[in-house]
């Protein structure tokens, strides 16, 4: 077998390898939804919404939380100057929303 041949050989089994791995709807491996899925089930791991919101009440981090409100804000308000966004939390009230009045006398 001369070379040309060993060469043409070679290229189809390669072809014929390629095309059945593109028949066999192989998937990304690190498509887009692949990454939200992965990142979204790894906060659920580590503590979800809870360990969020700790975090988040931590004055060092408060800062870090905000800027990552902002990338979740819709594009379109940050075009309307002027506008208030409304915000309403879905989580239920709780005794650590209540008011603890502080008497700075100690009575």
């Amino acid at each position: 077998m001369d070379l040309q041949e060993q060469f043409d050989q070679t290229l189809n089994k390669n072809l014929r390898e390629r095309k059945r791995l593109a028949n066999e709807s192989v998937q990304k491996l690190y498509s887009r939804r692949a990454m939200e899925q992965g990142f979204l089930e790894c906060f659920e791991l580590i503590g979800g919404v809870p360990r969020l919101a700790i975090w988040a009440n931590d004055p060092e981090n408060y800062g870090e939380f905000l800027k990552l409100l902002m990338k979740f804000a819709p594009k379109d308000a940050t075009e309307q100057v002027g506008r208030v966004l409304n915000y309403q939390s879905n989580v239920p009230q709780s005794p650590l929303n209540k008011v603890i009045e502080h008497d700075p006398d100690g009575e």
